[in-house]
């Protein structure tokens, strides 16, 4: 969606999508152009007023022309403000000096998280029905059948922990698949801290192969603060201004040494 920045001066800005919707504690990520009055004139672009428990800021890569691309990344909190929050851009020009508000806006609804029940680590005397052990073939099957109680809570008991460990190993395994990345991947999009997924499984295995990142770290997926060292770090020596997130130039540049 476009929204001027002032008539007279010519400014325009887009944002793409204009709407998202997460829920507390997630990340949502905005693709934004700026059309600016100049090629090399700096400027500055801020979020307006943010709602509680919301942050967020704009990255952008260096100017070659009058249109500047970047993306806008706002985090939320566990217990972030819940609702539809239409948030301004700010946008100001080194020699012009004036803060334009409402230079465009994006809005962002924020749902309330869904809270996992607890898996319960006991089972009460009760409610337990003890399984069948008996079978023709046993010679003596009343070893193996639970009693009454305290053999029965026991049971019990062991049944949950049984539940539980399997319940992990199901949530390891679908992390594993979730973040796995092909050897002939390519990155395609921006990535900013927040993300998890295969292609930050893969920016993580090229940042380390490269030395950029920590050798005894091991590639999780997600996107956090030692990823994001790496990734400025990468950019430096790459004389690319070092925001800590991949843009295009960034991305253009892994690909072409990951052999892409």
């Amino acid at each position: 969606m476009v929204f001027p920045f002032s008539v007279s001066a010519g400014h325009s800005c887009e944002v793409m999508p204009f709407s998202k919707k997460i829920v507390q504690g997630e990340t949502a990520i905005y693709a934004m152009k700026l059309k600016a009055s100049a090629v090399e004139r700096a400027f500055e672009v801020k979020l307006g007023n943010l709602p509680r428990g919301l942050d967020g800021g704009f990255s952008s890569s260096l100017p070659s022309s009058a249109v500047r691309e970047g993306i806008i990344v706002v985090s939320t909190t566990d217990d972030a403000q819940v609702g539809s929050f239409n948030i301004p851009v700010l946008y100001r020009e080194e020699e012009s000096g004036a803060l334009i508000e409402t230079a465009c806006k994006f809005n962002l609804i924020v749902a309330k998280a869904y809270i996992q029940p607890v898996v319960p680590t006991s089972v009460s005397n009760a409610a337990y029905v003890a399984p069948a052990y008996t079978t023709p073939d046993s010679p003596d099957a009343s070893d193996s059948i639970p009693a009454t109680g305290d053999s029965l809570e026991s049971a019990g008991n062991r049944s949950a922990l049984e539940f539980a460990k399997l319940k992990e190993a199901v949530k390891m395994e679908t992390t594993k698949l979730s973040t796995e990345a092909p050897a002939n991947f390519a990155f395609t999009s921006s990535l900013a801290r927040g993300q998890r997924g295969p292609a930050v499984t893969r920016l993580q295995e090229v940042l380390k192969k490269l030395g950029f990142f920590p050798a005894k770290e091991t590639p999780t997926g997600y996107f956090g603060a030692i990823t994001g060292d790496a990734v400025k770090a990468f950019q430096a020596k790459h004389r690319l201004e070092p925001v800590g997130s991949v843009g295009p130039k960034t991305r253009a540049l892994l690909n072409s040494l990951n052999g892409q």
